[in-house]
């Protein structure tokens, strides 16, 4: 049995912010071999200026790659760079419309002295990989606020917790111990904590992709999960998948939180009542759930779409259905909590995610649990290559033929035409064109058409 240890094993890189070295070995390997771009992330942000904003504060400046996108991309803006590190300061010294300060988060005393000359004017203020060395960095984020702008905007990225689960998984293995892992904020704690602000988030798909066992072994030994006592393990196992794959691939997976200030003529923005302070917990879906069966809802899923039409033109029709991309066991809750309204809905796998293996034998439980209370089972896929092999793995572990699919990030990869015989298209077009039906998608919790 294994144990669980907070110890040195959760984001451990963030406590050791001096470790100049270490840190910097580390940025190499992302500058490296990531596969994008983490100012994709900024890049984005910044295009939701509806005006020039004039004035940044960059919490963390580190090598100055944010602050530079920030002046190319507004030449008259100003940008305030605060960093712990004099060799990132610097870097950014002699750099027009750049004021840096070595400043330690965590001395608040220190930086309210520099801030308070720009007491609401601040319209952007980012932090990448940097406001979790402070002690509580939620705290510090409410004392920031004050120094933004009428609408100005926070944009803080940090670890998640589906970082790394490949030497997460080793690491458990080999040494016996658990590393837990955690959102370095949590996004619906935030939303809640800061009323006053409209609260986005997404998360960043980065991995490393190492060609070599020795940029491998680089990266490890500079990493919050490095063990000495496992370490030829883990590099005889990644050794081998170097061998046979001709790279490991590493998870590397951020979380980025937006924030942007409401302004107080702005501020009336409840929910209708009972989706206001729980919203997408399991409480608000119980309520969800009752407020259709109130209105008379008839519930189905994807399989039973051909029933559908027969029913009465009057009769209120739900198509339901979950593409599963993140847990299986949290589907597993969510198909108990349909069963307790009598609901039977369709959950579709994703076979070939980066955030659980379908294959384990606790998913694959869970997932012949939510076919056992009745929901139809059907395949979420990635790759139209790869369509025919997921569908086979996946109807092994059912024990019969599936009936439906969906596809993964259609509108990131497009609609991609799959030659199927009678297996039902969760996105077919018929179903909007011919039956009629509005098609309604909370993805990423944000509810739109």
């Amino acid at each position: 049995m294994s144990e669980k240890s907070k110890g040195p094993w959760i984001n451990a890189e963030a406590k050791r912010p001096d470790d100049t070295d270490a840190l910097r070995n580390r940025i190499s390997s992302y500058e490296e071999f990531a596969s994008r771009d983490i100012l994709e992330i900024l890049e984005h942000w910044m295009d939701r200026f509806e005006v020039n904003p004039k004035l940044f504060l960059d919490m963390g400046c580190g090598t100055g790659k944010q602050t530079h996108a920030i002046l190319k991309k507004f030449p008259d803006a100003q940008v305030l760079a605060l960093d712990l590190s004099e060799e990132a300061v610097a870097t950014l010294q002699n750099i027009p419309r750049v004021q840096c300060k070595r400043i330690d988060m965590n001395d608040w005393d220190a930086l309210k002295d520099f801030l308070d000359p720009y007491k609401g004017k601040i319209d952007g203020l980012i932090s990448f990989y940097a406001i979790y060395y402070a002690k509580n960095h939620a705290h510090l984020l409410h004392r920031l606020m004050p120094y933004l702008s009428l609408e100005g905007k926070v944009l803080v990225t940090g670890y998640s917790r589906y970082n790394n689960w490949e030497l997460v998984d080793m690491t458990r293995r080999f040494s016996g111990i658990s590393p837990e892992t955690d959102d370095f904020l949590d996004p619906l704690k935030v939303k809640d904590d800061f009323e006053d602000c409209y609260v986005d988030w997404q998360y960043f798909h980065n991995p490393l992709r190492f060609p070599s066992i020795e940029t491998f072994t680089r990266y490890y030994c500079n990493y919050g999960l490095y063990d000495p006592k496992i370490e030829d393990n883990i590099l005889k196992e990644v050794g081998q998948i170097i061998t046979d794959l001709g790279q490991f691939e590493l998870s590397k997976i951020a979380l980025s939180i937006e924030m942007t200030k409401i302004p107080p003529s702005k501020c009336i923005r409840k929910l209708p009542e009972p989706l206001e302070s729980h919203f997408f917990s399991p409480l608000h879906y119980r309520e969800l759930l009752q407020q259709l069966i109130d209105e008379k809802y008839q519930i189905v899923s994807i399989e039973k779409l051909d029933k559908v039409k027969e029913l009465n033109a009057d009769v209120k029709i739900l198509i339901l259905r979950h593409d599963v991309d993140i847990s299986v066991e949290l589907a597993l809750e969510m198909a108990k909590i349909e069963n307790e309204f009598g609901i039977q809905s369709s959950y579709y796998i994703l076979m070939s995610g980066e955030f659980f293996n379908p294959l384990a034998k606790r998913n694959r439980d869970s997932i012949r649990n939510i076919e056992k209370l009745g929901h139809e089972i059907g395949l979420h896929f990635d790759s139209p290559q790869e369509f025919g092999s997921d569908q086979k793995v996946l109807e092994a572990l059912l024990g019969h033929p599936i009936k439906s699919y969906s596809q993964h990030n259609p509108t990131i990869m497009g609609f991609k035409n799959i030659d199927t015989k009678n297996l039902k298209n969760a996105y077919d077009t018929d179903i909007q064109e011919t039956m009629g039906f509005r098609y309604v998608s909370d993805s990423g919790m944000r509810w739109r058409e």
